[in-house]
């Protein structure tokens, strides 16, 4: 018996760009640059919300919206993270799991706060460009803290919006197991 026989693992559905067979990630460039996009986004935008939110002093409307941000974006290096963990665990043998993990509560989280982190950080960069914008056209009078309130209201109406469509895929309207990245593609059918 040869001990360099190959075992033919067919894959089902056929992988793709966005059906992985044996590994999640398909090189080790993307794994690694994963994980450094994991350790960056954790670390980095953990000391900015930290700074932030727990200065002594009063946060202006930019500071409020550079903290929202960094506290969204800790959220993608956090379901990026779950990925890169998926990754490892199933290194090599993606195969076996691969169905398992697109049709479970792992995948429908992770996509979840992907595209929840995706679409309040579009919002979120929205107002930061209308508030910097205004602040600038209006530079004559000193920032208030009623314009401060003003957006944290646009922010919460940012975060309330990025929610209503995130949970469009948890109520069927496309899902989250498409791929094994957990996004919520328009085409394909879920892994059962």
């Amino acid at each position: 018996e040869d001990p360099k026989v190959h075992h033919l693992v067919q894959c089902s559905p056929a992988p793709g760009p966005f059906r992985p067979c044996d590994h999640l990630f398909g090189s080790w460039l993307i794994r690694s640059g994963v994980w450094i996009i994991v350790v960056l986004s954790l670390v980095c935008n953990g000391v900015v919300a930290t700074t932030i939110f727990f200065s002594p002093s009063f946060i202006t409307a930019s500071k409020h919206l550079i903290g929202l941000l960094a506290v969204v974006n800790s959220l993608m290096g956090l379901s990026s993270g779950v990925l890169a963990v998926v990754d490892a665990l199933t290194f090599g043998s993606f195969a076996k799991y691969g169905a398992w993990w697109e049709s479970g509560i792992g995948c429908k989280i992770t996509g979840f706060m992907s595209v929840f982190a995706s679409e309040t950080c579009i919002f979120l960069l929205t107002t930061a460009a209308l508030e910097r914008g205004l602040s600038i056209k209006c530079s004559k009078r000193v920032e208030t803290k009623s314009a401060s309130s003003n957006v944290r209201i646009v922010s919460a109406f940012c975060f309330i919006l990025a929610l209503a469509i995130t949970v469009l895929p948890l109520l069927h309207v496309g899902e989250y197991g498409i791929s094994s990245l957990c996004l919520p593609l328009p085409f394909g059918e879920p892994s059962r």
